[in-house]
């Protein structure tokens, strides 16, 4: 408000000096006797300001309507963008509901193969388990044959040595009468 009120004054005291002095424009012309070249006249300057302040006005509504017309077009930039990101979203959000279920069901496939390995697993470990005792069992019995056998060798050794004996004995005796 204030800065107005002395802005007032300037110009009064402004227009008060000029129309009773005028401003001189060239100070190195000499003096003559026609005083309307050397002083600007007030109504020339009042022209000029009018013609400078209506020229500023033009540049400022050009300069608004340039800023009003960028102000909507970001704004229907932004507008295009936010619809852009909305749709992506969507798409999103529909791809990450596909990928969760599809998750889901490869789980549940895994889990069930997961399953069926482990009572498959679970049986051969029983069949291992039924044939390891078939082995040991076999294996006693083949090492029990094995000593009988050994056993039944030994017995025939002694069997055909005795046999032997008594053939050399025999002849022994037939030789020897």
């Amino acid at each position: 408000m204030k800065e107005k009120m002395f802005s007032i004054r300037v110009i009064v005291l402004f227009l008060v000096f000029a129309s009773n002095c005028g401003f001189l424009l060239e100070d190195k012309i000499p003096p003559q006797s026609s005083t309307n070249n050397q002083y600007l006249s007030v109504s020339k300057y009042l022209a000029d300001q009018t013609s400078i302040h209506h020229e500023l006005e033009i540049l400022r509504r050009q300069q608004d309507m340039t800023m009003n017309l960028l102000t909507s077009q970001l704004k229907q930039k932004l507008a295009e963008m936010e619809t852009q990101i909305s749709e992506k979203t969507s798409r999103n959000e529909t791809c990450k509901v596909d990928v969760v279920e599809e998750l889901e069901q490869n789980y549940l496939k895994v889990k069930q193969n997961n399953t069926r390995l482990a009572s498959d697993l679970e049986a051969l470990q029983i069949k291992y388990n039924i044939l390891n005792e078939s082995f040991k069992n076999t294996t006693t019995e083949l090492k029990s044959s094995l000593r009988e056998l050994k056993q039944l060798k030994n017995i025939q050794q002694l069997q055909s040595l005795n046999n032997l004996n008594e053939k050399i004995q025999k002849i022994d005796s037939s030789v020897l009468p």
